[in-house]
């Protein structure tokens, strides 16, 4: 049976992407640009330790950049072209814990040109289950 999935239905929820973090996960996003400072709490466990945390910490921007990947997958180019991301980062993230990034479309709006602009609910979740970034994103589709 293959039903045909309307990605700009209120409720529709996107496929979830999850990540094992590794420190080297966690340090290769980190050190991709070159002349980055290499004691921070991103690329240096002592550092890390230093300011209280168990391991390495996960970029605010890299748990961003795991949204855009999920937006990506369910909206292809259409994510590319016209959309918004908007988070805000509520808990640290740590090497050997894994990310769960979910979606839920919450509003459909039908625009003059036909199109509709989608409201996407958008959060990321810990190995706990705990919220670590809520946001929202809009597509027009």
């Amino acid at each position: 049976m293959n039903q045909s999935v309307n990605k700009s239905e209120v409720g529709y929820e996107l496929p979830a992407v999850v990540k094992d973090l590794t420190e080297d996960l966690i340090r290769n996003y980190s050190l991709r640009y070159p002349g980055v400072f290499l004691r921070t709490i991103h690329v240096d466990k002592e550092t890390a330790a230093k300011w209280g945390f168990p391991s390495l910490v996960l970029q605010g921007s890299q748990t961003m950049n795991f949204a855009a990947e999920m937006l990506f997958k369910a909206y292809r180019e259409r994510w590319i072209e016209n959309s918004t991301l908007t988070v805000k980062l509520i808990k640290p993230v740590f090497a050997g814990d894994r990310i769960v990034v979910r979606g839920r479309v919450d509003k459909a709006d039908r625009q003059p040109s036909g199109q509709v602009r989608v409201g996407i609910n958008v959060w990321a979740q810990n190995g706990m289950g705990e919220k670590v970034m809520v946001g929202q994103a809009e597509i027009l589709v």
